[in-house]
């Protein structure tokens, strides 16, 4: 039963530290270098073909305030992000790209997403742990999204509770790479 989410959301931070392809619409060049305007995933670090595409499962942890989702933000709700799990091939096809700000750079979205659901099949011939599809019909994807949200400590969307821990702008700033958190007024479901 269920969707397989704990094949890779496991152990105690809902996430297997692993790699995997989702085969999610590439938008934007990613960690490109300049020669290609592909975003390779692990492969960048690795070399190895196996990891062409290959993100880390992120944890689920505080899901709620995190999105935009996806190793590039490619969605922007929960729903969104589950949908495609569930059917990478029509989640490409029926993807939307005005969800996303239109100043980011998706002139090679449609080449570099065949490639990216290319590899994702590859995976799956040479049966390498890959998503397979999944059927849940909407009150199963409401339910698990349900579920996702109660994985949000109410803090993380408190000012007043989080501001203990969040650095004045005043203070130093050792190394100049000090995230400068913002809190919006709403989070996309």
């Amino acid at each position: 039963g269920g969707a397989g989410c704990a094949n890779c959301h496991s152990g105690d931070f809902f996430t297997d530290e692993q790699f995997h392809v989702l085969a999610l619409p590439q938008i934007g060049p990613g960690k490109e270098d300049g020669r290609f305007h592909d975003d390779y995933g692990r492969f960048r670090v690795s070399g190895n073909p196996i990891d062409l595409y290959a993100f880390r499962t992120p944890t689920l942890f505080n899901v709620e305030v995190t999105g935009p989702y996806g190793h590039d933000g490619a969605y922007v709700n929960l729903k969104g992000i589950i949908k495609h799990h569930l059917n990478p091939a029509q989640a490409v096809e029926l993807y939307d790209v005005t969800q996303v700000n239109s100043a980011l750079k998706t002139q090679f979205l449609d080449l570099n997403t065949k490639k990216a659901l290319s590899k994702l099949e590859e995976n799956r011939k040479a049966l390498i742990h890959a998503i397979q599809e999944i059927r849940l019909n909407n009150q199963q994807v409401n339910d698990l999204t349900s579920f996702l949200l109660t994985l949000t400590d109410s803090c993380v969307k408190s000012v007043t509770c989080l501001d203990p821990w969040m650095p004045n702008n005043d203070e130093t700033d050792p190394d100049g790479l000090r995230l400068k958190a913002r809190m919006l007024t709403s989070v996309a479901r």
